[in-house]
């Protein structure tokens, strides 16, 4: 939800974070998608250390291993042991569409509220309502790329990053870039 916003009947919402019930994406994809973003937008060569990755992106080395294992079983991320080890994209940015990305963390998207009646005629209407959601979301996660989110990683108004923003990079020591408005 958006500060400022209030639902149809008036009532303003309750904050979302990745911690409500009623979160779009659980704890784990979100950081899976900072993890990435700086990984894309930092371009090294180098392995990235978990530790220093954990720190750019404010989020704890140990949920962060687990986050990465996600990611590297799936093949969207790779890791390098050793001293001078951590880990690194897999593919270049463009490859990476985020329905990978939330499956990878949440398990597979499914659509399917009437135990498996494949006769869209045998469904109930809530059923039918699902699969369009289904289908729209399958659709918008399979069309946007880590490569879309580069282009403008975090929230901008008037020149200023949004603090409220999950995504924030530059705040966190990035190096700064021209981003599309």
């Amino acid at each position: 939800m958006w500060r400022g916003a209030v639902r149809r009947d008036g009532v303003p919402p309750q904050e979302c974070t990745s911690t409500t019930p009623d979160a779009m994406l659980t704890q784990t994809t979100e950081i899976a998608i900072r993890a990435l973003l700086h990984l894309a937008i930092v371009e090294s060569e180098d392995p990235i250390a978990l530790p220093h990755l954990a720190a750019k992106i404010d989020v704890s080395p140990s949920y962060l291993v687990k986050v990465v294992g996600h990611l590297i079983r799936v093949g969207i991320v790779r890791s390098v042991r050793g001293v001078q080890g951590g880990v690194l994209l897999a593919r270049d940015p463009s490859a990476i569409s985020l329905l990978e990305v939330v499956e990878a963390c949440q398990g597979r998207i499914l659509g399917d509220y009437c135990e498996g009646r494949a006769q869209r005629e045998e469904v109930c209407a809530f059923h039918h309502a699902m699969l369009e959601v289904y289908e729209a979301m399958i659709s918008v996660l399979s069309r946007w790329h880590l490569s879309d989110l580069v282009r403008r990683p975090e929230g901008v108004v008037d020149g200023f990053v949004l603090p409220t923003c999950k995504m924030k990079l530059v705040s966190l020591g990035l190096p700064t870039r021209q981003y599309q408005a």
